[in-house]
């Protein structure tokens, strides 16, 4: 699997994606994995 490194994201950004892992008992890499490919899915961008 590839790796990605996303520099200088907004400390609430990170805090909403932390929050938003916690409440789904999730890690925070998994939700970003999630959330990721589910943007990337064919007609994601309409």
């Amino acid at each position: 699997m590839a790796q990605i490194v996303v520099r200088n994201l907004d400390e609430r950004v990170v805090a909403a994606l932390k929050a938003r892992a916690a409440l789904q008992g999730k890690s925070l890499e998994q939700t970003v994995r999630e959330i990721l490919a589910a943007a990337a899915r064919p007609g994601a961008e309409e």
